[in-house]
């Protein structure tokens, strides 16, 4: 039966449980219903996953602008957010070279979980940057493209993606 293996998008309990069944339902291809999900949770500009993720459905849907709005307001919200981890750069490394192994270049197009900005804010900041790149170049915001490019770290400017984003802008805007 048709949707027998969704999680509901009903009344289901807490916003963690809300933002759990639209990553579900987000990994199992069910962008429409992940959104009307999230955006029972969309008001709370400070949830950095929402807000992370109402963006992603935007992109994929082909929507640039309220797409980066959303991301805006994620990465607005992950610059509040301190590390909660005794030791965050290692677990920040090793998350890197992980989410490289597993998913390749691409990482930064899954749902993003409820905890991880929490757990780890510079890896929730390096994807929404690299989402915001995309939807800056498609939008052909070269400018929008190198300040986000430049709020990355070194090593992640290794992304094709966005080597590739820095590139063109750079070749609108006549740099070199």
């Amino acid at each position: 039966m048709l949707g027998e293996n969704k999680p509901s998008i009903g009344n289901a309990g807490n916003p963690a449980e809300l933002i759990e069944n639209g990553v579900l339902l987000m990994q199992n291809g069910a962008y429409a219903d992940a959104f009307l999900l999230f955006s029972k949770l969309a008001a709370d500009e400070n949830q950095v996953a929402v807000q992370y993720n109402l963006g992603l459905c935007h992109y994929f849907a082909g929507e640039t602008q309220p797409a980066i709005e959303k991301l805006e307001k994620a990465l607005s919200a992950i610059k509040k957010k301190a590390p909660v981890m005794k030791n965050p750069l290692t677990a920040q490394s090793t998350f890197t070279n992980l989410a490289q192994s597993e998913s390749g270049q691409t990482d930064y197009l899954k749902p993003m979980p409820e905890k991880l900005p929490g757990l780890l804010p510079d890896a929730a900041k390096r994807n929404i940057l690299r989402l915001l790149i995309d939807l800056s170049t498609a939008a052909e915001n070269w400018d929008a493209v190198l300040t986000y490019a430049a709020a990355l770290q070194p090593l992640e400017k290794n992304y094709k993606n966005v080597q590739a984003a820095v590139a063109e802008a750079q070749k609108n805007k006549g740099v070199v």
